[in-house]
């Protein structure tokens, strides 16, 4: 059996942070079995807030975001 090395997460945070800062967002791929998808989430202490987005809705999905930012004033 051979093996490979997959990183699977990410934390993004303000610099100099704790990876469990209240501000931190972990971009992490994950599966319920029926293929893998990326999930964004932030710890808010009891309030957990996170998304899950599959390959197929991407393009769409960062589409209109930056739509949505570039709207932003």
């Amino acid at each position: 059996m051979t093996h490979e090395k997959r990183i699977t997460r990410v934390t993004i945070a303000p610099k100099g942070a704790e990876i469990i800062d209240r501000m931190a967002m972990h971009v992490e791929i994950d599966t319920e079995g029926a293929g893998e998808y990326v999930a964004v989430s932030q710890e808010m202490g009891e309030r957990n807030s996170r998304i899950s987005i599959d390959a197929d809705e991407w393009p769409l999905l960062r589409e209109t975001i930056d739509e949505m930012i570039a709207r932003c004033r």
